[in-house]
């Protein structure tokens, strides 16, 4: 699950699936949950992930918040945007994955202990 969401939080559309795969298949872990949790960035939630990765890493890059208006969105003006969106959604994936990957051990243990003979 952990993988996933960090999937989910790295401005990578298109090739998600591969990173899923990549990551999990090596590691022997469980790619359908990695996968369907990287749908958390879907077409209605994409653009908020986008921005927030955005001004993140425009945040850890300058140490203030971008300003962002529709003249950015040009060819030419793109290349530091990227650079922000992918260094945000490193960290925003690596600390949501981390949470994610935490809260699934301790339901995990939770759910095993539940369902101990008690002796």
């Amino acid at each position: 699950m952990a993988v996933g969401i960090f999937v989910a939080f790295v401005p990578l559309y298109g090739i998600q699936t591969l990173i899923c795969l990549m990551l999990t298949v090596p590691l022997r872990l469980d790619f359908p949950l990695a996968w369907a949790t990287s749908n958390l960035a879907n077409p209605l939630t994409a653009p908020f992930i986008i921005l927030f990765d955005i001004e993140l890493g425009g945040w850890f890059a300058k140490g203030v918040w971008v300003g962002l208006s529709r003249l950015d969105f040009t060819v030419s003006r793109l290349g530091p945007f990227l650079g922000y969106a992918l260094m945000g959604g490193a960290v925003i994936g690596a600390v949501a994955g981390l949470a994610g990957g935490l809260a699934t051990l301790v339901w995990l243990r939770r759910r095993a202990r539940a369902r101990a003979p008690i002796t």
